[in-house]
């Protein structure tokens, strides 16, 4: 390497090649000038003392001075002040030998300043050589990219859904956005350890995930993920892409633990909605068709003789009609629409009151105990339907136990539910949160699956086998129809716990239901009546006149109405078929009431009378389908008695 030290002539070898003319190094001069010249890089001779010596052609341009103009300014006068700061420093490391590299601010003839990479180092003779690189456009690039980089971290940040970066091969979390660390519970420093893989709780998931990355698939998956608040639904997109020159995973995931439960919630109310259109169809229907087969049983009994062997046969046939009566309510009673007569109840006692019962009902060798709190607030129930569904849970605890030794535990107490508990729960969207009675049937016997939890309030399915009837469905009917909410807590591993919860009620008493008046032996008086079933206006026609009422009978609305407005001041009380053609019962009900606003009227129905839209007013009554010859005369007796003489 050249080092500015001269040969002296003596000290030449004979084998060194001659040196150039002066002719010759002139044109070597000129030559390395033109190279200089073209040069796209400005070169600048200096002295020690900072003033410029010399320059080639790209200098002039660089700063708008000539050749002659730069001769006559030094260092201080192109570069800017802020740049002059490092001056001695740099100088220091250029006597030592070094090559200096830096950036600054070259200042213009015209005034405007230019980005420059600036390299210089020390020549043989003292002077300083300077190369200056025009790196305007790379600092815009860079400046670009920063700013490219702190949109996409401000957007990253911002974003509303869970956002993470992970690093190929590793799964390292690289990168999490706010949204991300608040759903994981962690810190930035918490992520750096953090693996990808480790939170997912099922293993093939992450191999669902990783193929959606590999075929650059928009589509999503669902997967379970271990979340702060424990393990939770999400959904998961995932794509790979460059950035700050590595490949990284971009994981995004939406937590739809929420939206899976309301979604199932709509599902299963949905699908009651259906059941319950099906059901009141078929209920209405059977019910028409019962409402013969009892009112007929119940002539053909009072005309025979009370040891008359044909008697023994009606009663046959009349239980097997109340009991097909019973089917179809617990059809309706599974789908919310079952008849509820409620009253304040202090539950604790109710279920005291079951002790016997309940001890009958379970197994020998499962030890059964009933904890009520003192002093709870009284809740608005049936009492049958309640009674019945703690008999049915119990029931189902001691089976669970079987022939092992176990425990039945039946308690009352109270809860604080949350928006969160309701959510959890079944039925219950007319539940509010606040203080609620809970009443909890907890046995260690065998439990269930998840996959059995899902099933258990289908209607007919049971694990004991084919014929069990509606089961467990009954059960969330009941729950639906006193607008409380049920959950059920299970595993396989054992044990079981169905919980009950109750709003308190308003009432502090228990009301007091006035007893029915005896019904008369005999009834008088003139009956309109109209429905649209031959065989139900027949029967209940001739159940009529049986009990001593004189009966005109029509087939709808319309017809009962003419006859009405034929006859306005003949009839004592009015019989109308809820649905019929043409005009159905509550229309009629409207045009009899309109000239008649005090005369006794009874709407009938095979369908629920909570779905039938009851007017309101007095001497009013609903006579549900099937009803017997009982039912009629008590319901009759009561519209007649306060009609005028």
């Amino acid at each position: 390497m050249y080092d500015g030290a001269v040969t002296p002539k003596s000290a030449r070898l004979e084998s060194d090649p001659p040196l150039p003319g002066r002719t010759e190094l002139a044109a070597l001069v000129d030559q390395l000038r033109g190279v200089m010249d073209h040069a796209s890089d400005a070169f600048f001779v200096s002295d020690a003392e900072g003033r410029y010596l010399d320059c080639n052609h790209t200098a002039e341009e660089l700063t708008g001075y000539s050749a002659a103009e730069l001769r006559a300014m030094s260092l201080t006068d192109l570069v800017t002040p802020a740049s002059i700061v490092e001056r001695p420093l740099q100088l220091e490391r250029l006597v030592q030998g070094e090559s200096v590299l830096v950036e600054r601010l070259l200042r213009r003839k015209d005034g405007s300043e230019v980005a420059v990479e600036i390299r210089a180092r020390v020549l043989a003779d003292g002077k300083f050589l300077g190369m200056a690189r025009d790196v305007t456009e790379r600092r815009q690039a860079e400046q670009a990219l920063r700013e490219s980089d702190a949109a996409f971290r401000a957007l990253f940040e911002a974003s509303p859904v869970p956002t993470l970066l992970a690093r190929v091969g590793s799964a390292q979390i690289w990168l999490a956005n706010e949204e991300a660390r608040k759903a994981l519970g962690l810190d930035e420093r918490g992520l750096e350890q953090l693996d990808l893989r480790r939170l997912f709780v099922a293993s093939e998931a992450i191999a669902r995930v990783q193929a959606l990355i590999e075929t650059r698939g928009r589509d999503a998956v669902e997967a379970t993920l271990r979340l702060a608040d424990g393990e939770r639904a999400c959904v998961l997109s995932a794509r790979r892409l460059a950035f700050h020159g590595q490949d990284v995973e971009l994981v995004t995931f939406v937590d739809v633990t929420d939206r899976n439960r309301d979604e199932a919630a709509l599902r299963e109310a949905q699908k009651l909605e259906s059941l319950g259109v099906l059901t009141g169809g078929i209920a209405h229907d059977f019910n028409n068709l019962l409402t013969p087969i009892l009112a007929n049983v119940s002539l053909a009994r009072e005309s025979l003789e009370e040891q008359h062997p044909a008697r023994e046969m009606m009663d046959d046939v009349e239980e097997s009609a109340r009991r097909a009566a019973a089917l179809v309510g617990q059809m309706l009673t599974y789908a919310g629409k079952g008849r509820v007569s409620v009253e304040p109840h202090a539950l604790g006692e109710l279920v005291r009151e079951l002790s016997p019962l309940l001890t009958v009902a379970t197994s020998k060798k499962a030890r059964l105990t009933i904890e009520p709190e003192p002093r709870l607030p009284n809740v608005d129930v049936d009492a049958a339907q309640l009674r019945q569904l703690v008999l049915n849970l119990v029931t189902n605890a001691s089976e669970a136990i079987g022939d092992r030794a176990g425990t039945i535990r039946v308690g009352v107490r109270r809860a604080r539910l949350d928006e969160d508990d309701l959510r959890r729960l079944r039925a219950g969207h007319e539940l509010t949160p606040g203080e609620h009675v809970v009443l909890e049937v907890v046995d260690d016997g065998v439990g269930m699956s998840r996959e059995l939890l899902e099933r258990i309030f289908d209607p007919f399915f049971s694990t004991k086998g084919p014929g069990r009837g509606l089961g467990l469905s009954v059960l969330l009917g009941i729950v639906r129809s006193h607008r409380a909410a049920v959950e059920v807590l299970s595993s396989e591993q054992g044990g079981t716990s169905f919980r009950l919860f109750f709003r308190p009620s308003e009432t502090t008493t228990r009301a007091r239901s006035s007893r029915a008046s005896a019904p008369k032996p005999k009834l008088s008086g003139r009956v309109l009546l109209a429905d649209d079933d031959p065989a139900v206006r027949g029967s209940v026609t001739r159940l009529l006149r049986h009990l001593g009422l004189e009966v005109t009978s029509t087939d709808d609305g319309a017809e009962a109405v003419a006859e009405f407005e034929r006859r306005p001041g003949e009839f004592d009380v009015v019989l109308l078929d809820v649905t019929m053609p043409r005009m159905g019962g509550l229309e009629a009900l409207e045009r009899i009431r309109a000239r008649a606003p005090d005369l006794p009227c009874v709407l009938c129905s095979g369908y629920s009378d909570r779905d039938v839209a009851i007017p309101e007013g007095k001497r009013l009554a609903f006579l549900a389908k099937p009803y017997s010859m009982q039912d009629v005369q008590r319901c009759l007796s009561e519209m007649l008695a306060g009609r005028p003489r």
